[in-house]
């Protein structure tokens, strides 16, 4: 029913029955209502604006806030939270009004991955993205920020050259409401705070502009979901370079996986920064052939890591997933063509 018939039809309806449905709204809707209906005063005219007021504001809320739940009922679905029971996933209320909204958020390797809705965000805004037009996060009260980049299906592989702005509206805006869905990236791996407060701002590539707003989020209330599958040790040799690695292990979480190497005759973060170039190309061999099957017999691949590091004798490329995946249910790593003898 749109607004004009709504009206149309309150103009014909009978003043009791007007009466009784003001009185159903809650008390802020319309604080008149009770001392008019005492005293009879209120005429017809004035009850209809009530209501139609009521029937608004009420209207309004309910648009605003449809688009944030059908936005974390749809990330739950690209996600493939559910199926692969995600259980660290985390969704949060919403709130009546606000003009930045935290809808859900996960771990993910050495970060969290953070989902939120800003708005209002132009359509001019969404169509200069991202050559003139970008979003940005700060957690530490503006002292520096990162990039809140629109959340997109995971299945979308965008070029050099591709339009990203159709791919936005498709995957991320909301015309009617003017709401894009943003994703960022907390870092953990030297934040020591719980409690963080996100500042979203709006400008452009090379400046921040203004604030649109802030949401807090607990960092206490995620938890870590992990599996770790260890490996009996096999050297796997990278054919262009000569040089070999031995997988020890391999950390899972629902969206992200870290391998654990061991390099033969390196033993200290001292001789591997030495010889670290040396090593990418067996980092990149063996990530990019990495292989999980699981129970129902479907596979995945890695297709190479995007960090590393050197840890306690044992360096550990890493990256995170388009989707979760269900971490008990792998049943073999192959790496290279080789099914890893697993010893735990």
């Amino acid at each position: 029913m749109n607004t004009e018939r709504f009206l149309d039809l309150l103009g014909e309806a009978d003043e009791r029955y007007i009466a009784e449905l003001c009185e159903s709204y809650p008390e802020r809707s319309v604080s008149s209502l009770s001392s008019a209906k005492k005293t009879r005063r209120l005429t017809k005219t004035a009850l209809i604006a009530a209501v139609a007021a009521c029937f608004l504001t009420v209207t309004a809320f309910a648009v605003g806030y449809s688009i944030h739940r059908r936005r974390q009922e749809e990330l739950r679905d690209r996600l493939n939270i559910d199926a692969a029971n995600a259980q660290t996933y985390v969704e949060y209320e919403v709130p009546e009004d606000s003009s930045v909204v935290l809808l859900s958020a996960i771990p993910s390797g050495d970060g969290i991955r953070v989902f939120m809705n800003i708005s209002p965000v132009t359509l001019e805004e969404i169509k200069s993205f991202p050559e003139t037009t970008a979003w940005s996060v700060s957690q530490n009260g503006g002292k520096s920020f990162g990039l809140a980049m629109p959340a997109l299906a995971p299945e979308r592989e965008l070029r050099q050259g591709d339009d990203f702005s159709a791919a936005v509206m498709e995957d991320a805006y909301d015309a009617e409401t003017q709401t894009l869905t943003v994703e960022y990236h907390i870092g953990t791996l030297f934040n020591t705070e719980q409690q963080l407060e996100l500042q979203v701002y709006s400008g452009t590539p090379d400046a921040v502009g203004r604030c649109c707003g802030s949401v807090m989020i607990d960092l206490s209330k995620l938890e870590r979901q992990q599996r770790r599958i260890e490996f009996v040790p096999v050297e796997i040799c990278e054919p262009s370079t000569g040089k070999t690695a031995i997988p020890v292990a391999l950390i899972l979480e629902p969206m992200s996986w870290e391998l654990r190497l061991k390099y033969p005759g390196i033993t200290d973060a001292d001789s591997f920064r030495a010889v670290e170039s040396e090593y990418y190309a067996v980092e990149d061999y063996i990530t990019m052939n990495t292989v999980l099957r699981f129970a129902d017999g479907s596979e995945l691949s890695f297709g190479g890591a995007l960090q590393s590091g050197f840890y306690d004798g044992e360096a550990n490329p890493r990256s995170m997933l388009p989707t979760a995946i269900d971490i008990d249910a792998v049943t073999a790593v192959i790496i290279d063509g080789t099914e890893l003898e697993i010893r735990n």
